[in-house]
């Protein structure tokens, strides 16, 4: 899982890969947060983590690209 600084123009500028149903960038100043596009063109920021012992790493929706601001979402 490739991580970078998110910046505003990074998060606007983000797609959905072609062919692919969603996809997603991750922060590298934010542990555990991510932006997840869909195919429709939605962007959502959202929260991941590891829980030992489950085997999962469940993804927690945030709140929406459009509404959040960035220092919100790091928050």
């Amino acid at each position: 899982m490739a991580k970078v600084n998110f910046t505003v123009s990074r998060v606007t500028g983000f797609k959905c890969e072609e062919g692919k149903d969603q996809s997603f960038l991750w922060d590298s100043d934010a542990p555990g947060l991510g932006l997840r596009a869909t195919a429709g063109g939605k962007k959502q920021y959202i929260f991941q983590a590891k829980i030992r012992g489950l085997g999962i790493d469940p993804r927690i929706p945030i709140g929406d690209a459009a509404a959040w601001k960035l220092p919100e979402a790091r928050g």
